[in-house]
């Protein structure tokens, strides 16, 4: 009788605690609610800094696809196709109270290994192996800017929308949509 009492006193802390710990359990979003968080911010689809122009090494033509599983991969086109070492898968997405979308990102070029990357400005190390962590902002008129670009728990190829290695800010794209 003693331990039921006991048990019976104590299920609300464990309830409690369960809960708890099921709130600090990080969770990776599934590949729906990745098609899903994309479809809702606005990014499925291709955009380009100019539409009107063919794609180029100064005008790519970024796609955010949704294949019919679900799963999410970004392909960039420089003018000659889409090239398979310039796509990416997409594991995550969260939309911030700013506004702004974070997406991890994966490499279909793991082969490529790692590359220091110079500039005037600094420095940066790309290690196509390990998963990338984008942030993306959205202007008033509907364009998309790339904010930050880093290996997940490590260096950054762009920060505050400038490239590390030179300072240069980076590009508004608009949907080709």
């Amino acid at each position: 009788m003693t331990q039921i009492k006991l048990l019976a006193a104590n299920i609300p802390a464990l309830a409690l605690t369960a809960v708890c710990l099921g709130l600090s359990i990080p969770t990776v979003a599934s590949a729906e609610s990745v098609a899903a968080t994309l479809k809702q911010w606005g990014l499925i689809g291709t955009m380009a800094i100019d539409c009107a122009k063919p794609a180029s090494g100064s005008n790519a033509y970024n796609s955010y696809i949704a294949r019919p599983d679900a799963s999410v991969y970004n392909a960039r086109n420089y003018g000659s196709g889409n090239d398979p070492l310039n796509f990416s898968e997409l594991e995550a997405a969260n939309i911030e109270p700013s506004g702004a979308i974070v997406l991890r990102v994966t490499s279909s070029a793991k082969s490529r290994g790692t590359t220091q990357v110079m500039g005037s400005a600094g420095r940066f190390t790309d290690d196509s192996t390990k998963p990338r962590e984008w942030t993306l902002t959205k202007g008033s008129d509907r364009r998309i800017r790339m904010m930050s670009n880093r290996e997940v728990g490590g260096d950054y190829s762009v920060r505050d929308g400038k490239l590390v290695t030179n300072g240069a800010e980076t590009p508004w794209y608009t949907s080709c949509n």
